[in-house]
């Protein structure tokens, strides 16, 4: 499948007009947190990589992905990473080809994992496939890898790149259990919103993006149902750090030649806010697998200044569901 297929999660207006949902204000869900089961567990023989399936509560059979961590033995609670593709994408090649986390998540202790998308590969967030029912899925999908491998439940974390960090944002709302979440190029897709308690959050876009704007619509309050939302970063990250309790003063940082860190103080434990704004950078992931000239004459360049993996695997590290 053509690297452009995943990479990209709003390419032309039809795509945006072919989706509907009737869900406009994001409220938490009312789920459970996953029940996860107890360790050690016995040593499994999960190939990198290997394809796993569920029979799902309402989307039927779907499929993901397994990189179990470096020197993993079933005996120690290992931390979850759920990395998600962006929109007409493939898991494993997300993972392997753009994100990088195949090599990154396993050799920093994570049992990583790829979902793949169902209809369409999009993803269930309000104005896309609302009949996919995908927040069911990667709930169950956390509860059914805690029966084969010994994870530890208080260190769940989703990221996501376009529509896929639409979706990570999603989540952290409406699931409980995920202790922090990072989106990339797609916190902007999802009204602002948040968890119970506050999902800490690490948020990733590039300036010159033109597939999911820097600068979009400032109102972040409720809309209409069925709306495809289109946000501002800035607008939206403030909302976000609103929404979680933080202060609205800021500090900024230049973390690499063409990155600024925005970080909210005063935030209650546990609800940070980060804002990595990479200038004139474009729908691409910062310091991933670099892409051919043709892809970054397509998407924008890619910043090889600052490591994104880093960056989340930095974040996630530091970060411990109450």
């Amino acid at each position: 499948m053509p690297l452009m297929m995943w990479i990209c999660a709003i390419v032309v207006p039809a795509l945006l007009a072919g989706c509907a949902a009737n869900v406009s204000t994001v409220q938490p869900s009312s789920t459970s947190s996953p029940t996860l089961a107890g360790c050690p567990k016995p040593l499994t023989t999960t190939k990198p990589g290997e394809q796993q399936k569920i029979t799902t509560r309402g989307s039927g059979v779907r499929t993901y992905n397994v990189w179990l961590p470096r020197g993993y033995t079933g005996k120690k609670a290992v931390p979850v990473l759920v990395d998600l593709h962006g929109a007409s994408g493939e898991a494993v090649e997300y993972v392997t080809k753009f994100s990088g986390m195949a090599q990154r998540a396993p050799s920093r202790g994570y049992l990583l994992v790829a979902p793949q998308a169902r209809k369409n590969s999009t993803w269930s967030i309000p104005g896309y496939d609302k009949g996919t029912q995908d927040p069911q899925f990667i709930e169950q999908m956390l509860v059914t890898l805690a029966t084969k491998y010994c994870t530890d439940s208080k260190r769940q974390y989703v990221s996501g790149f376009s529509l896929g960090g639409g979706f990570a944002t999603y989540l952290a709302c409406q699931l409980n259990g995920i202790a922090a979440a990072a989106p990339l190029s797609g916190v902007t897709l999802v009204r602002p919103c948040v968890g119970k308690p506050a999902v800490p959050l690490a948020i990733f876009h590039g300036t010159g993006d033109i597939s999911v704007r820097y600068t979009g619509d400032t109102d972040v309050g409720p809309g209409p149902d069925g709306e495809i939302y289109l946000g501002d970063v800035v607008a939206v990250t403030d909302a976000l750090a609103k929404n979680h309790g933080c202060a609205t003063t800021h500090l900024d940082e230049q973390v690499s030649p063409d990155t600024v860190k925005r970080t909210f103080v005063n935030c209650p434990a546990g609800s940070e806010v980060k804002l990595f704004s990479s200038q004139g950078t474009g729908h691409t992931y910062p310091g991933g697998p670099e892409l051919s000239p043709v892809l970054q004459r397509a998407l924008g360049k890619q910043s090889s200044s600052f490591d994104a993996a880093k960056e989340i695997l930095d974040f996630f590290d530091s970060h411990t569901a109450s």
